[in-house]
C-alpha cells in the first residue's frame, strides 16, 4: 500500500514536471515569435516621466542636509588620500565638485521634476536602432541631449556620444551618428528609467523576458487562458552583463537576491496569447513598480501596447536599531516601513509601421572602428579600447585586454581609479534598505 502511494506520487510530480515543461517550452516559443515580429518594425513612443519630491528632503533645512552630505563625501574622500589613491589637491578639486552636483540633487528632490523622452525604435531583423532625445531640466537645465543606441536581443547595448540637439533637427542630427560605445545591457540613456531598465526594453522593444531571469529561477503556470511567468531573481544592477549571472542551480551572491530566493519574493509577467503572446501587465518585486497597459493598438496580426502607466514606489525605514549577527545580513529590530510613491511614468505609443530599409550591424559599426567597452564596470570606471574586428571580447578576454592597456601606461591621475561619488550614498541607502525590509519580513515569518 505504501509502495503504491509512493509509486503514485512520483508519477503526479513527473506528470507536473512534464506539464511545467511543456507550458514554459509553449510561453517561450510565443515571446520569441513576438520578439522577432517587433524586430521587422518601426515604432516611435512618447515616454513622460513624473518623479515626486522625498518628503524626508522637504523637512531639512537644506544648507544643513548639503553640509551633513558633503561631510559624508568628505570622510571617504580622506580615506582614498590615506590610501594613497588620491592626492590631497584631487580630494580638493573633488569635494568643490561635488558639493554642486549634491546641492542640485537637494534642489531637484525638494520639487516635482518631468523628464520626455521622444524616441523611435527600427527593428533590423536582428537588432534595434533607437533613435531619441531626452528633454530634462534635471539633466540640461532646460537642454535636449540627442543620442542614438543600438540593442542586440539579449546582450549588449551600443552608443553613440550624446549630443545637444535642436528640436527642429534631432532626428537627422542623432540618425548620422555612429555608435562607438559598448554597455552592459541594462545600461541605456534612453531606457534608463530605474529601477528595472530591462522592463522597458521588454515592453517597448519586444524582448522575452527569457533573456533577463536565468531559466533556472522561472515558473510558469496557466490560469485560464493567460500565462503567468514567475521569476525569482530578476536583474538590476546596470554595471553587470548576464556572463555574471549565476550558474545552474546556483543561488546568487548578492545579498539581496539570496532573501529574495529564500523568502519565495519574485516578479511577474503576466502574458496573452489571445493578443500575440503581448504582455499585459508586470507585478515588482513586493510591489516596487507595478505596470498596466491601459490601451491596446492592432497592427496586422500584432498587439502593441498603445498606453502604457507605471508606478514606482520606494521602501523606507523609520527608527529601530540594526543588529548584526556574525555570518548573516543585518536585521532590524523595531522601526516602521513605508512606501512612498517615487515616480509615475506614461508612455503613448505615436506610431507604427514595418521597417522599410533593413540595416546590417556594420551599418551603424563599421569593421576596424575603435569603441569604448564599459562592461567590466562603472563603479569604478574600467573602460577597455579595441578595435572592432565584428566579434566583441567576452569578459575574460576583457579583463586581459585592460590589465594590458594599464601595464603599458604610467601611472598617473589619468589612469587611477576614482568613483562617482554624486551616485553611491542615494545607492546604499536604497540597497541597505531594501536588506533591512527582507529581513523583516523574514524575522516576521519566522515568528
Amino acid at each position: 500500500m505504501f509502495r503504491r502511494a509512493w509509486l503514485l506520487r512520483l508519477a503526479l510530480a513527473i506528470a507536473m514536471a512534464h506539464g511545467q515543461t511543456t507550458e514554459k517550452e509553449v510561453l517561450k516559443k510565443g515571446l520569441l515569435q513576438r520578439q522577432q515580429d517587433y524586430l521587422q518594425l518601426t515604432t516611435q513612443w512618447h515616454i513622460r516621466i513624473k518623479q515626486f519630491p522625498d518628503p524626508k528632503v522637504l523637512q531639512h533645512n537644506p544648507k544643513e542636509l548639503l553640509q551633513e552630505r558633503i561631510q559624508q563625501v568628505e570622510a571617504s574622500l580622506k580615506e582614498h588620500v590615506r590610501s594613497g589613491k588620491i592626492s590631497e589637491k584631487e580630494m580638493q578639486t573633488l569635494l568643490e565638485r561635488y558639493r554642486e552636483t549634491i546641492r542640485k540633487e537637494i534642489e531637484y528632490a525638494s520639487q516635482i521634476t518631468e523628464i520626455q523622452t521622444l524616441l523611435t525604435i527600427e527593428g533590423h531583423r536582428s537588432f534595434w536602432v533607437v533613435y531619441g532625445k531626452v528633454c530634462a531640466q534635471v539633466l540640461m537645465e532646460g537642454g535636449e541631449l540627442g543620442c542614438k543606441e543600438v540593442y542586440l536581443p539579449g546582450s549588449y547595448v551600443l552608443r553613440s556620444p550624446n549630443i545637444v540637439v535642436d528640436s527642429s533637427k534631432a532626428q537627422q542630427q542623432v540618425a548620422t551618428q555612429r555608435v562607438n560605445t559598448v554597455l552592459p545591457e541594462a545600461d541605456s540613456m534612453l531606457l534608463a528609467m530605474p529601477p528595472s531598465p530591462l522592463l522597458y526594453r521588454i515592453l517597448l522593444l519586444g524582448e522575452t523576458p527569457f533573456h533577463w531571469a536565468p531559466e533556472e529561477f522561472i515558473r510558469v503556470e496557466k490560469r485560464g487562458s493567460v500565462y503567468r511567468l514567475h521569476s525569482r531573481y530578476w536583474y538590476h544592477d546596470s554595471n553587470r552583463v548576464k556572463e555574471q549571472w549565476p550558474v545552474v542551480h546556483e543561488v546568487p551572491d548578492d545579498p539581496v537576491q539570496r532573501q529574495i530566493a529564500k523568502l519565495g519574493l519574485k516578479v511577474s509577467f503576466l502574458v496573452d496569447p489571445s493578443k500575440g503572446f503581448a504582455i499585459t501587465r508586470f507585478e515588482g518585486i513586493q510591489g516596487q513598480e507595478t505596470v498596466k497597459i491601459t490601451r491596446w493598438m492592432r497592427y496586422g496580426t500584432l498587439w502593441l501596447p498603445a498606453q502604457i502607466a507605471i508606478q514606482q514606489f520606494q521602501y523606507e525605514v523609520e527608527g529601530g536599531q540594526i543588529v548584526r549577527r556574525e555570518g548573516d545580513l543585518p536585521a532590524l529590530v523595531g522601526g516602521k516601513i513605508s512606501r512612498r510613491l517615487v515616480s509615475e511614468i506614461t508612455i503613448h505609443l505615436q506610431s507604427v509601421s514595418w521597417t522599410r530599409n533593413f540595416l546590417d550591424l556594420q551599418d551603424v559599426l563599421p569593421p576596424n572602428r575603435y569603441v569604448t567597452d564599459y562592461r567590466l564596470g562603472h563603479q569604478p570606471s574600467r573602460p577597455v579600447s579595441y578595435q572592432f574586428n565584428g566579434r566583441f571580447p567576452n569578459l575574460k578576454e576583457l579583463e586581459t585586454l585592460y590589465k594590458e592597456q594599464q601595464q603599458s601606461q604610467p601611472p598617473n591621475i589619468a589612469t587611477r581609479t576614482i568613483p562617482n561619488w554624486s551616485w553611491v550614498f542615494p545607492a546604499i541607502l536604497v540597497a541597505v534598505g531594501l536588506i533591512w525590509y527582507l529581513r523583516s519580513r523574514l524575522n516576521n515569518k519566522g515568528g
